[in-house]
């Protein structure tokens, strides 16, 4: 999605409220032409064009064993975590660290890409 049609996005989403996805998406189909599915721009808003995302501090190593020692004690409700340990983050945000324990991307700030870059070979054609 361009930055023009993230932004008619937000504006759509400031009049309609974080409750209806399924209307978001069908406005966004009517005005732009852009057929994105409910999930997938609840997603793009929690992860990335709400506010609070917007604002939240970068995520430190810190984080990181806090989230560990929480989640040790109160288990794996990304919602709760958020609004009681984490209210700076998104329960969004909070999730894709709680995904990332364990890997070696961890200690990653939750807005960076979850996909590390492979430099793809391309395998020579078979001659027969």
């Amino acid at each position: 999605m361009s930055s023009e049609d993230e932004q008619k996005l937000v504006e759509i989403i400031c009049r309609r409220g974080e409750c209806d996805w399924d209307g978001v998406s069908m406005e966004l189909m009517e005005s732009t032409g852009i057929a994105k599915g409910s999930f997938y721009l609840k997603t793009l808003w929690a992860r990335r064009l709400c506010p609070k995302a917007q604002t939240a501090p970068q995520w430190t190593r810190d984080r990181t064993e806090q989230l560990k020692s929480v989640l040790k004690v109160h288990g794996n409700e990304p919602v709760f975590l958020t609004y009681r340990f984490f209210p700076q983050y998104t329960p969004g945000m909070i999730s894709i660290m709680i995904g990332r324990l364990g890997t070696d991307r961890e200690a990653l700030d939750p807005r960076e890409s979850s996909i590390p870059k492979v430099k793809i070979q391309r395998r020579r054609p078979l001659h027969l």
